[in-house]
């Protein structure tokens, strides 16, 4: 990967409501954190899912090319178009002090919004 924006989630969020599996990362616990990621997807699921990063100004339909989930750490890589957009080729997400339960919780909560996306979705 090239040039990657980076930063660690001190708040994570999954729920599903109204029939969207939401996800979301945050690098603080404040309203309007300067960094975050938001992940939406429908239930039963569309084919791409919805994202945002940091702002409104850098969301949209799927765009990802791979996706994986670690016990420390949440990367992604971005589809040329997205690279081009953004100016970067990916994004990672620290998870520090993630229990395994919570890990179990979002690989399955990542599961939905990836499964039917051209999107590569590795959990370990």
């Amino acid at each position: 990967m090239g040039n990657i924006f980076k930063f660690s989630a001190k708040k994570i969020f999954f729920e599903i409501e109204d029939s969207i599996q939401t996800v979301a990362f945050a690098k603080t616990d404040v309203p309007d954190p300067d960094a975050y990621l938001i992940l939406q997807q429908e239930i039963p699921e569309n084919n791409e899912y919805y994202f945002e990063i940091n702002s409104r100004e850098m969301s949209g339909e799927g765009g990802f090319k791979k996706a994986r989930l670690s016990k420390n750490e949440f990367q992604i890589s971005f589809s040329k178009k997205l690279e081009r957009i953004s100016k970067f080729s990916g994004l990672e997400i620290g998870l520090p002090g993630m229990t395994e339960e919570t890990h179990d919780k979002l690989k399955q909560a990542l599961n939905y919004i990836f499964i039917n996306s051209e999107c590569e979705f590795i959990a370990g």
